[in-house]
């Protein structure tokens, strides 16, 4: 009876352990970097870096660099200033995405709120109100 336990004891550990190891390759996220200019060349500051529709925490700096981590399957990577309009394109694997504002707002992103606060979950993102425990934050 024993060695029937550990025989199915071992099979279970098995099965997790190759569950473990493809979900951990396959959240693995790809390192992306690139800048945000005008038309003229200049950088612009402070432009929010968006992946398929959603802002990410990454801005550009003052000389227009930005770098991120994607996921793998994301479809696209966009950029949005107030001041400079926003820029869309299609992500195909490339670590190097440069986008150059012409002043208009042609891509189609959703911008949270001001009270709505979005809470990464660790499978996706939902507004802080639409959750039912209580959530700390790190700064």
């Amino acid at each position: 009876m024993r060695i029937l336990i550990l025989i199915i004891l071992a099979a279970i550990t098995a099965s997790c352990a190759s569950r473990l190891a493809s979900r951990s390759s396959d959240d693995t996220l790809q390192m992306i970097e690139g800048t945000v200019s005008t038309e003229d060349g200049s950088a612009v500051k402070n432009a929010v870096i968006f992946v398929d529709g959603y802002p990410t925490a990454a801005r550009s700096n003052s000389h227009g660099y930005f770098n991120l981590g994607i996921k793998h399957d994301a479809d696209t990577v966009a950029v949005y200033s107030e001041a400079h309009g926003s820029e869309k394109t299609a992500y195909s694997g490339q670590d190097n995405i440069n986008f150059t504002l012409a002043g208009s707002f042609n891509a189609n992103l959703t911008i949270p709120d001001e009270d709505e606060e979005l809470v990464d979950i660790g499978y996706g993102k939902t507004s802080r109100r639409n959750l039912t425990t209580t959530v700390g934050s790190v700064s």
